[in-house]
């Protein structure tokens, strides 16, 4: 129990982390409102077998944030001293305590890398980033009439607070400024994509969450569909039938913009997928529209989970053409790959000013990297010259021409094999001077900086 003690006593220390109740900003690897309560022969051992005992209850509340519950039956149990360890500040709120008793809510935060290293150890799989903000929009209908704003106690219900430490945080939304006249209550209730789209437009999210809440007697019936605003693409923008090979760089000059398609012009597609239908009663401690709340946001963070969670431990190699306008897109680029939680390595084998030539090594399936690589700001598609490329979605001039490579310059294809040196047609640089991860590190925004 000493070493215990002292582990506690430690995270006492670091207690400073949590700034008081009002820090609402958890991040995702902490869990919080875990009610402790112990009675010992004074009110200091109570509360250190309190927290002791309330640490591995927090523990396994973060499993359950991470994992499929399908899969949970292969998390192992974790013992008050291992969840301790894994520990790296605490805070306990509503504190009561007498001459021997003490009760309070703990709030535990863990050590990223511990936590995944458990459920690697035991071949659990488990969610590794957390979802882009999904923007919800909860309709109350009564006898046929949908309330959005006005007069809407199932609004009053979601508390964006409340979930922004999990993996899929929420916004939920206060209004739509000019827009709001263009929105129908009666047309969001009924699905009405466009609509949807409008909104989803207004906050700037990818991911809208339509909750249509609806009394019957004493239950509560809220149908749950995920609307995903999925980016259209110029297929014939991204491979010109007939290429040129150009001279002085991977796409060659670009050419004039009146006849240079922009692919990343076309509006977003609304794609949904019903999430099913939940149905509540009022609880002794919640009311109806907050337990319906909780409950779709677990629906939703459920979804997320089965979308990303990396089921396969088998490694797959990609050779990646990356293509990009400037030093800083280019840095963007490389961030973001090595940032996928699907991705396990990335190696630079070539530099070019305007595009770069790697190697990288990623688990699960590839369509799960290129959703994530997606969110992250990346397209990953297939070339039928130059392989695997990868692209930002954010550049402002749209995509230039790629240019066609010298014959056995490029790999055909992702299962290619590469060349033991950086083909000489490499952005129009000889191999000799193509810039290796090895040199200093490169500055500047211009082609000239490269």
């Amino acid at each position: 129990m000493n070493r215990l003690v002292m582990a506690l006593a430690a995270l006492s220390a670091a207690g400073s982390l949590f700034a008081g109740a009002a820090q609402a900003q958890e991040d995702a690897f902490t869990v919080g409102g875990v009610p402790i309560d112990a009675t010992a022969e004074n009110a200091a051992v109570a509360r250190e077998q309190a927290i002791a005992a309330g640490t591995p209850r927090a523990l396994r509340r973060l499993f359950q944030r991470l994992v499929l519950a399908e899969d949970m039956s292969r998390v192992p149990e974790i013992s008050s001293g291992q969840a301790t360890s894994m520990a790296i500040g605490f805070q306990v709120d509503n504190e009561l305590r007498s001459a021997t008793r003490y009760r309070g809510d703990l709030t535990v935060s863990f050590e990223p890398e511990s936590v995944r290293r458990v459920l690697r150890n035991y071949g659990v799989p488990f969610v590794e980033s957390a979802a882009p903000p999904t923007l919800v929009v909860p309709v109350y209908r009564v006898g046929g009439q949908a309330s959005l704003f006005n007069a809407n106690p199932w609004a009053e219900g979601w508390d964006e607070a409340r979930y922004i430490g999990g993996f899929a945080p929420v916004v939920v939304p206060t209004g739509f400024g000019s827009r709001a006249s263009m929105i129908s209550p009666q047309a969001v209730a009924s699905g009405d994509l466009d609509t949807l789209s409008l909104m989803a437009d207004s906050y700037g999210v990818d991911r809208v969450l339509l909750a249509v809440a609806e009394p019957q007697g004493q239950t509560l019936n809220v149908d749950l569909t995920l609307v995903r605003m999925e980016s259209e693409f110029d297929v014939n923008a991204l491979t010109p039938s007939a290429p040129e090979e150009i001279p002085g760089g991977l796409r060659g000059d670009a050419a004039p913009a009146a006849e240079t398609p922009d692919p990343f012009s076309q509006s977003r597609r609304p794609e949904p997928v019903s999430l099913g239908r939940i149905q509540v009663q009022a609880s002794e401690s919640q009311t109806p529209f907050q337990l319906a709340a909780d409950r779709a946001h677990e629906v939703l963070s459920e979804e997320w989970k089965q979308q990303t969670v990396i089921r396969s431990q088998s490694r797959t190699d990609m050779q990646l053409t990356v293509l990009f306008d400037n030093i800083r897109e280019w840095h963007s680029l490389r961030s973001s790959l090595s940032g996928s939680p699907f991705v396990t390595d990335v190696r630079l084998d070539a530099l070019a000013r305007d595009g770069a030539y790697m190697q990288l090594t990623y688990r699960g399936v590839r369509e799960q990297l290129a959703a994530d690589l997606l969110r992250r700001g990346v397209r990953l598609r297939s070339d039928f010259r130059m392989g695997e490329v990868a692209q930002s979605l954010s550049r402002a001039g749209g995509l230039d021409t790629l240019s066609a490579p010298a014959p056995g310059a490029f790999p055909s294809g992702a299962g290619a094999s590469m060349p033991s040196q950086p083909p000489a047609a490499f952005g129009g640089v000889p191999a000799d001077e193509v810039l290796r991860r090895d040199e200093p590190a490169l500055s500047g925004d211009g082609p000239g900086d490269l």
